[in-house]
């Protein structure tokens, strides 16, 4: 089955406030087949549903009707319910599927919607859309569902980018804080060093102690990040989609992998190693130094 959105803007009353909004109409299917944050999907004529951002613009809730301005005159709707989208800035309304429309007054539709309806599974999916592909020509490119949303979206390629930028930033600061307080650490106990080896201690075991203690620290900060991963990407993340028109939490999607093993194993070797390589400085504290201490 073959869907899409038929999109005009149109001008959207309701009381003394006006303004323009991104108005849609599904072809191929119901409008019963979208998600809704409150109330009812239209089901007939005379009744739209408006996304959360445009009825707080009108002020306007479920139930109130709005007029709406088209080449055939002003039309009076039913708000029946609130949905959320990312398109013009989280502004929109959709019509019945049954509404008449005048389409010369469309000013474009959304890309077109395969639907299968035997469930193919990821890689027939991707095979289909190769198929589909072998003729289409000029006429258009087919891709999937996922890589259609990261073209539209648009933020994904952003949010990778910040992501890479974050894990050099971050593999810097942990190695410059590693030398500082290594750094800090054999100054403040160079006597103590000097005693170790004036008993007998080898420097290979003075590494090993000062590389262990970074390393335990750098595990605990690890298992804590994990702890607070998911609360902070909320905090974080969560308003930049709100800017985009998102009015309920985002789903994220995290792999295991990266986050719970590559990233956490970057951060402890560079923590190890960098203490390793700046505990080497222990070599210029001499067993003799230990003459004053007190």
């Amino acid at each position: 089955t073959c869907v899409q959105d038929m999109a005009a803007t149109l001008t959207v009353k309701h009381g003394e406030k006006k303004q323009q909004v991104m108005c849609f109409q599904a072809t191929g299917v119901t409008a019963d087949q979208f998600s809704y944050l409150k109330g009812t999907p239209p089901e007939a004529p005379g009744e739209v549903a408006v996304t959360k951002r445009t009825a707080d613009k009108l002020d306007v809730h479920i139930g109130d009707t709005i007029t709406i301005v088209t080449t055939e005159g002003e039309r009076d709707c039913i708000i029946t319910a609130l949905y959320q989208s990312m398109n013009n800035r989280g502004e929109g309304l959709r019509f019945h599927e049954e509404e008449e429309i005048n389409y010369v007054q469309m000013s474009g539709a959304m890309s077109a919607n395969i639907i299968f309806h035997d469930n193919p599974g990821e890689k027939e999916v991707e095979q289909r859309v190769k198929e589909m592909n072998s003729f289409m020509g000029q006429y258009g490119e087919v891709v999937t569902a996922s890589k259609w949303v990261e073209t539209a979206v648009g933020v994904s390629g952003a949010i990778d980018a910040i992501k890479g930028l974050m894990l050099v930033l971050t593999i810097l600061l942990v190695a410059l804080v590693t030398v500082l307080m290594e750094r800090s650490f054999i100054a403040k106990e160079a006597k103590s060093l000097a005693l170790m080896k004036a008993i007998g201690f080898r420097s290979r075991n003075i590494y090993g102690y000062h590389t262990l203690r970074f390393a335990l620290v750098g595990v605990v900060s690890v298992v804590v990040a994990q702890l607070m991963l998911r609360p902070l990407l909320a905090f974080c993340i969560n308003p930049i989609f709100r800017m985009m028109g998102m009015e309920t939490a985002v789903e994220y999607v995290i792999h295991p992998l990266e986050v719970y093993v590559v990233l956490p194993a970057i951060v402890l070797a560079t923590t190890v190693v960098t203490a390793f390589l700046t505990a080497l400085y222990t070599r210029k504290i001499k067993a003799a130094d230990v003459a004053g201490l007190e």
